[in-house]
């Protein structure tokens, strides 16, 4: 049983993104691999990002101790939205350790409401994991 927050901020034109996970079980679990990611908008519809290979190959297994917060950090960079600004956000991340998704706030802080420049409007908005996963601020 994970939780999570993200924020993002600007970074370079795009928006970088840090996601905490807590494991809220009663029992340590393993997350490791390179999650699917969306970017879901207030309804709950994904919007038009598609998922651009990792820039770094994701670390070895992270062990998360029941109840410790924060304990595992995943970083992301959002590039090239050239939609409308879509208000408040969440991600769902689909880990490949288990197939279960977590979908968190992804609004803050520091910049909330940060979404990317629009740099070439011909091509997809994209989301790309940076690094996955490392020991969080709670460790």
């Amino acid at each position: 049983m994970l939780r999570g927050h993200g924020g993002r901020q600007g970074e370079n034109i795009g928006a970088h993104g840090d996601v905490e996970i807590t494991n809220a079980g009663l029992v340590a679990c393993t997350i490791h691999g390179i999650p699917q990611l969306e970017i879901v908008g207030s309804g709950g519809t994904a919007l038009a990002v598609r998922q651009a290979p990792p820039v770094n190959p994701a670390g070895g297994p992270l062990v998360l101790l029941p109840g410790q917060r924060n304990a595992a950090l995943l970083t992301v960079y959002w590039a090239n939205w050239c939609g409308v600004r879509p208000g408040p956000l969440r991600l769902r991340l689909t880990l490949p350790s288990s197939g279960g998704a977590l979908v968190l706030p992804f609004n803050g802080p520091p910049d909330y409401n940060y979404v990317p420049g629009c740099i070439n409007p011909g091509q997809a908005s994209t989301i790309a994991v940076v690094s996955a996963y490392s020991r969080g601020s709670g460790s």
